[in-house]
């Protein structure tokens, strides 16, 4: 993006259409099949009547997600070892 001059937007419409290609291509136009029953029933289902049981599932690791966000820390010394590593791994030059 930085080097091509590319507005980010224009970027990420391209980098879809390059992956809705290459799984067309992969997959030969075809939907995979081939999914458990269960898998596609949980999908399907309903709870309560009104409740969507993968509107659910996301709730419910949003809100361990959160919890761990919020009362979860990472110990100082992890903290630098994590920093070296990244920087050390991600370092240019």
């Amino acid at each position: 993006i930085a080097y091509l001059n590319i507005p980010p937007v224009m970027a990420t419409i391209a980098m879809q259409l390059v992956w809705l290609g290459l799984s067309k291509a992969l997959t030969q136009g075809y939907a995979v099949t081939g999914v458990t029953p269960l898998y596609t029933e949980i999908g399907h289902m309903m709870l309560f009547g009104f409740l969507p049981v993968p509107l659910l599932v996301f709730i419910i690791v949003f809100l361990i997600a959160a919890f761990l966000l919020k009362f979860v820390t990472i110990p100082p010394a992890a903290a630098q070892m994590i920093m070296k590593v990244s920087i050390s791994y991600f370092h240019i030059g």
